[in-house]
This record gives C-alpha cells, sequence and structure tokens, in this order.
C-alpha cells in the first residue's frame, strides 16, 4: 500500500503509516480480530503504545482503518467521523466492490437507512457477463450501518460474499467489500490527508 503524502516520520512498510498521534493500518486479518485487537487499546509487540479506533468497518470488510495513538487525537477524529456519518462531507472514504449482476455506468443512490438520509455513489469499474459480476468503486456520503450493502442489494446488485443481504450472491472467498481511499482533512496537522491502497487485498 502507499500514501499520496506521508506524514513527516511516517514508515511506509506495507501495515502501517506511523505519525506521532495517529496510523492508517492495512487490515489484514478479517474481522472480528481486529475490532477485538484494538478494543484492547495497546499492542505492544507491534506498535509499542496506546492505540484508539476512531472508525469502524463492518465486520467482514477489509481494508484501511485509521488508528489514534494518544486520546486527544482519538477525541478530534471520532469527532470528524462522526459529522461524516450524520451527512457533513468532511471525509472522502472509498472502497472497492464486487456484486452480483450489472451495474450501471455510474450512478448515486439517495435512499433513507434507519430513517436517516443515506447518499452513496458508485461508478462501475469492469462486468464479467460470463460470472455476472461487476466491479466497482463507491463513494459515500454518510455512514450508515451497513449503507454500502444495503443500498447496492436493494437495486438488484448485491456484494458478493454478503451473508445478510441478497440472494444468489454467495462467495467462497468472503465479503469482497474493501476500503481503499481515506482522504480528510486532519485537525491535528492542519493538513489534508490521503491514504490509499495502490492494489485491492489480493489475498482477501
Amino acid at each position: 500500500s502507499k500514501e499520496s503524502e506521508a506524514p513527516a516520520g511516517a514508515q511506509t512498510g506495507n501495515a502501517h503509516y506511523r505519525a506521532r498521534s495517529l496510523s492508517v493500518s492495512r487490515a489484514l486479518w478479517r474481522p472480528p480480530i481486529i475490532p477485538r485487537f484494538l478494543r484492547q487499546r495497546t499492542h505492544k509487540p507491534q506498535l509499542n503504545r496506546d492505540v484508539f479506533l476512531v472508525h469502524r468497518l463492518d465486520r467482514e470488510a477489509a481494508g484501511l482503518m485509521l488508528i489514534a495513538h494518544t486520546g486527544k487525537a482519538a477525541a478530534a477524529l471520532s469527532a470528524l467521523f462522526a459529522d461524516h456519518t450524520a451527512g457533513a462531507q468532511v471525509i472522502d472514504k472509498r472502497y472497492q466492490v464486487e456484486v452480483r449482476g450489472e451495474l450501471p455506468l455510474e450512478g448515486h443512490i439517495q435512499k433513507k437507512l434507519d430513517s436517516k438520509p443515506a447518499s452513496t455513489h458508485f461508478r462501475r469499474l469492469a462486468f464479467d457477463a460470463e460470472r455476472n459480476v461487476s466491479l466497482a468503486e463507491v463513494l459515500i456520503d454518510t455512514g450508515r450501518k451497513h449503507q454500502i450493502r444495503r443500498h447496492l442489494a436493494g437495486i438488484g446488485c448485491p456484494v458478493l460474499g454478503d451473508p445478510q443481504y441478497g440472494e444468489g450472491n454467495s462467495d467462497v472467498r468472503g465479503l469482497q467489500l474493501f476500503a481503499v481511499q481515506l482522504k480528510f482533512y486532519c485537525p491535528l496537522t492542519r493538513s489534508v490527508r490521503n491514504y490509499c491502497l495502490a492494489e485491492r487485498l489480493p489475498s482477501l
């Protein structure tokens, strides 16, 4: 994975970008392992410092996760993500998905979820007619529970491997939903941070 502009002092290995108060982790294991590990707040063999989870990723999903290393950073970043969940477009969160069926070339789904506004944009990257599978990039303006999965299933193109939404979309690889880019204005460094995976995780 790579970052378009690494923070000062960042370590640009395959797993983490590290700054004094935050890092971005490439989730190499599928949850629930990741949330359980993060709830422990410390993982000394790997980070040797406190970690605080500031946003969530669906249990079955994989990809980028933002982790804070101080209480101050956690509070500031959690507030940022809370604003985004409520609909303020302060974070650019992009995902890559494989879905059953032929998606339109692009689209914008605006449908309330749990009685709250929800907005999902998608752009088809490829379509495999033989498998009847589309590959797409997804951008969300809000952060409702299972938003991408529910919205795509609602238009008849459920995410492959989704155990909860859709029919005829089982996949032995598991849920084909990956968080691939995270861009936001960092209140700590007062600069725009843009983290992305150069490629989809090949082993997931």
